[in-house]
This record gives C-alpha cells, sequence and structure tokens, in this order.
C-alpha cells in the first residue's frame, strides 16, 4: 500500500509541474531577446561552448534559448535538464560518459559530444520545477564549476524565471483587457481602442486621405478623402497649436511628433491622441505630402495622470516625515557643542526634501536641470561648492550637451563623495550606460543618446581601475530602453524594452558576494 500510495503522489506531483509549465504559455514561442542575452551570458560566465534555457515537457524538452547548438528540442528521453529538475537548485555533472544517468544518452554518444553538463533549476513561486537554465561543454570538467560561476548561473537562472514570471503577468493582464473590451464592445469597437490610424494630407489641395481606424479615432464616419480642416476643428482649442496646419504644412514647419487631445465628432468623448508624421519633399526641398500614424493614448494618459498623483502624495508625506526628522533632530540637539554640525545635518534634509519635491513632485521630463542639480548636490555638498549659470532650453541641442556634462561632473563628484565608505566596506557601484533615449538630436555627427552612453562607461572603466585595489567594484548596466511611459511615448509600446525588475535583478546580483570578481564590465541588456 505505502508503494502504492507513493507512486500515486508521485504522479500527482508531475501533473501539477506539467499544468505549471503550460500555464506560463511559453512552450513553442517565437525567440524573445531577453532570454537569448541570458544564455549568452551564461556561455560567457561560465565558459562553455554552449547554454540552454530548456523546458521540460511530458515528452520532450524544448529550448526557449540557445546558444552553441542548432536543435531547439529533444525527446524527453535524451534530456538532462529532466535530471536535473529532480534537484533542490543545481545539478552539475563533471562527466557525462560516467553517469549511469547519462552514458548511454544519444547526445553524448553521438555527434553532439556532450561531456560536461551543470544546471540551475528554473522553479515556479510555488515549487514546481519546469526547466533549467544549463550550460554543456565538449570536454569534461572534474572541477565542476567555480564558485563564482555557481553563484552566476543560479543568479541568471532566478533571472531567467523572474522573466518567465514577468511574461505570464503580462498575458494574463493582456487576456484579461481583451475578455473585458469583448464584454463591453463589439469585435469592431475593440479594434478601434486598439488601433492605428494612417493618414496622408496632400499640402497643395489641403486634401487628406485616412484610413478607417483614423476616422473611427476621430468619431468620423469612414471616408475616402477629406479637407484636413475638419481633423483639426476636433482637437479641443487648448491643443490647436500641436496640431498641423495649411500654414505648417506648406511652410514644412509642423512639428512631426505631438500629442493633444480631441472631442471625438460622434459622442463627444475627451481623447487623447499620439500623432507622428513625416515630410515627402520635392527636389528643392518643397513639402509635397505629410505622411503619419494616429494612435489613441488615453488609457496611457489616465494611468500617468494616476501615478502623478500617487508621486504627489508620496512626495507630500516623505517631505512630512524629514521635516518631522529635522524638528526632532533640532530639538534634541539643541544643547549640543557643535551647533555647526547640528545646522549643516538639518539643511542636508532641507535638501532631500527638495530633491523629492522636484524629483518626485514633478515628473522628471519637466523638471528643471539646473533646480534639480542644486537640489541633488545639496544633499552631499554645503552650499557654496557647486556654481551654476547660463540658460536651460530643452530644444537647443547644444544644451543638451552641456546637461550631460554636468550630469556627468555631478556622478563623478557623488562617487568621490561616498568612496571612503565604499572603500571600507568593500562596496560596489553599479553606473547605467543608456537608460533611455535622450531628445536634443544630433551635434557634430554624435547624438546625445551616444554622448551620455560614452561618457559613462568611460567613468565606469575610470573607477573600477582606480579602484580595484581598495576592493571597490564599479560596473554598468546598458540596456537599449528601459521602458517607461516617456519612451513607450516617445517609441511606441511594442519595442522590444527591458523591464524595470530586469534590471533590478541584475543591479541586486552586480553587488552580491557572487560577484565579486565582477568589475570594469559593461552587461548589456537589449538590442
Amino acid at each position: 500500500m505505502a508503494s502504492s500510495r507513493t507512486e500515486t503522489e508521485s504522479e500527482t506531483d508531475e501533473a501539477a509541474r506539467l499544468a505549471a509549465l503550460m500555464a506560463y504559455g511559453v512552450l513553442d514561442t517565437p525567440p524573445e531577446a531577453e532570454f537569448d542575452d541570458i544564455v549568452l551570458l551564461a556561455r560567457t560566465f561560465c565558459d562553455t561552448p554552449m547554454a540552454l534555457v530548456s523546458l521540460v515537457g511530458a515528452d520532450r524538452q524544448w529550448f526557449k534559448a540557445r546558444a552553441g547548438i542548432e536543435l531547439t528540442e529533444t525527446p524527453i528521453n535524451q534530456s538532462v535538464c529532466a535530471h536535473a529538475i529532480r534537484e533542490r537548485e543545481i545539478l552539475v555533472i563533471p562527466d557525462l560518459t560516467l553517469d549511469p544517468r547519462t552514458r548511454d544518452n544519444p547526445l553524448v554518444t553521438g555527434q553532439a559530444h556532450m561531456r560536461f553538463y551543470a544546471g540551475a533549476v528554473l522553479r515556479t513561486p510555488r515549487g514546481e520545477a519546469i526547466g533549467a537554465l544549463c550550460v554543456i561543454d565538449t570536454t569534461p570538467r572534474p572541477g565542476g564549476l567555480t564558485p563564482e560561476q555557481t553563484g552566476s548561473l543560479l543568479a541568471l537562472g532566478r533571472q531567467t524565471m523572474a522573466m518567465l514570471q514577468f511574461r505570464r503577468a503580462l498575458r494574463s493582464r493582456d487576456n484579461a483587457a481583451r475578455l473585458q473590451l469583448d464584454r463591453a464592445q463589439a469585435v469592431d469597437s475593440a479594434q478601434q481602442a486598439g488601433g492605428i490610424g494612417t493618414f496622408e494630407i496632400d499640402v497643395d489641395s489641403n486634401s487628406l486621405r485616412a484610413s478607417p481606424v483614423f476616422c473611427r479615432l476621430f468619431g468620423l464616419p469612414p471616408t475616402p478623402s477629406m479637407d484636413a480642416g475638419v481633423i483639426e476643428a476636433i482637437v479641443i482649442p487648448e491643443d490647436r497649436d500641436k496640431v498641423s496646419t495649411l500654414a505648417t504644412r506648406s511652410s514644412g514647419t509642423t512639428v512631426l511628433e505631438t500629442e493633444y487631445r480631441i472631442r471625438r465628432a460622434n459622442d463627444g468623448e475627451l481623447r487623447w491622441l499620439s500623432r507622428r508624421g513625416e515630410f515627402e519633399r520635392d527636389a528643392a526641398g518643397r513639402p509635397l505630402l505629410l505622411r503619419g500614424v494616429v494612435h489613441d493614448i488615453t488609457e496611457r494618459k489616465q494611468v500617468e495622470m494616476a501615478q502623478e498623483t500617487l508621486n504627489s502624495e508620496i512626495s507630500h508625506r516623505i517631505k512630512n516625515t524629514l521635516a518631522i526628522v529635522d524638528a526632532i533632530a533640532l530639538q534634541t540637539l539643541r544643547h549640543a557643542a557643535d551647533q555647526t554640525a547640528v545646522q549643516n545635518f538639518s539643511r542636508r534634509l532641507q535638501a532631500l526634501g527638495r530633491a523629492h519635491d522636484i524629483l518626485i513632485g514633478r515628473s522628471l521630463a519637466g523638471a528643471d536641470l539646473q533646480a534639480t542639480v542644486t537640489a541633488v548636490t545639496g544633499v552631499i555638498a554645503d552650499p557654496g561648492r557647486f556654481a551654476m549659470s547660463g540658460p536651460v532650453g530643452e530644444s537647443d541641442p547644444a544644451v543638451w550637451h552641456r546637461q550631460i556634462a554636468i550630469s556627468l561632473t555631478t556622478a563623478y563628484l557623488s562617487t568621490r563623495a561616498f568612496m571612503a565608505a565604499l572603500r571600507r566596506g568593500r562596496g560596489s557601484i553599479v553606473y547605467f550606460g543608456a537608460a533611455a533615449v535622450l531628445p536634443g538630436g544630433a551635434v557634430g555627427e554624435k547624438s546625445a543618446y551616444a554622448a551620455a552612453k560614452a561618457g559613462v562607461l568611460a567613468l565606469m572603466q575610470a573607477v573600477s581601475q582606480e579602484e580595484q585595489k581598495n576592493g571597490v567594484r564599479a560596473n554598468a548596466i546598458a540596456p537599449t530602453m528601459i521602458r517607461t511611459a516617456l519612451n513607450e511615448s516617445e517609441m511606441g509600446a511594442n519595442r522590444n524594452y527591458v523591464e524595470r525588475e530586469s534590471v533590478a535583478d541584475v543591479v541586486r546580483w552586480l553587488c552580491s558576494d557572487a560577484a565579486r570578481d565582477v568589475t570594469g564590465q559593461t552587461i548589456r541588456l537589449g538590442s
């Protein structure tokens, strides 16, 4: 009876494991850069020719990402990862030809010539093992992995599982949104809510040709052609300076990327639209056509406004807390001999409050640069230690280069301000090489984005070389794009963004003991 019960429990556990795997909806999906980056990092850290993200099904193992191997899946009887998922965290087999579980495996005895295997188990939050992040070598490794390599493989395995979790959450959210739309609207209305309309305006005739979705976004019946003034009249008066007009189209001065509000013609509902366009010009440069796309961004704007409200509340509470701490400190230390130190402490608390007011109370994109730098540097330095002057105009590309110089200088001074503590604690600094695409165009054939990235990476390398002898590490994360509301607004919602959670996990690993020997490196995320 005990044997029968054990077999039943094992079958139940396997059924639960397979159900957990299927719930992620990842099997047989196209390659994704985030997972491809993981196997490249694993192969590099562990110095192996092959690395895989393997998901173990009932009768096969399927590779979500692979490096150094052409196979996309194998039968379950050829899966070493099927053995790995029985382990708690990691399985290391120094020589596959000597292990009775693998010595007869066709991948070991055949042309693949696999000899060494190490796999970090991919385990769900509820404990089901659904696969492994593994590295494979064609020569045995009697010593297995080094402690640093083991730590790196486990960290990357956790990162893989975090990305699977996030992917599942997005899938669930999208499914829920689709169900809600299906209940509330017909299929055509759902397409309108998420559609992108296209348009083309003939500059000479002022005639606008638009797609059916474009017409529906503005609350108009589908019309092959109309006067462009019809659309301009639907834009609310406060935003009409943001849309193109006959005059700006004729002169070629239309703002090509903009956001504005309309009142739909059919129901008067207020909606936010994002419009992007480009001119087609003749050989002399005269505008002939304005082509572009329009996208409804009302839901995104509502989320942003809710976030701004939340930020304002958070800022208010933080400032109140700092004010209370300031008052308590001044009252407690009123008889202290060194009143200068007390006043410096109070002033820095006040500077923290001002920094929160600028960086949280308002959006970072709208914060004044000089006010931001003044407030933030007040936290780490006495007044008078910094001097700033000159205009700050976002529309001037040259100003963006000056802003980059100020940002890099501030980063350098901040690093030096905390260096003594970092040396004592053998700490780690993580710089961001390219957090977002910066506005400002190009100056001297080098964009502001590229200049910022190069400057931050140069600073990281310098600090790493200077401080390695003191046990201080300095690395950089260089994601192409982090998902933010600003980036989605500038470049669209469907780009290959790097999620904030993914970046946070990599930062934690870079600051951990497992990455003790990693310094002077640029960890690249995204494509």
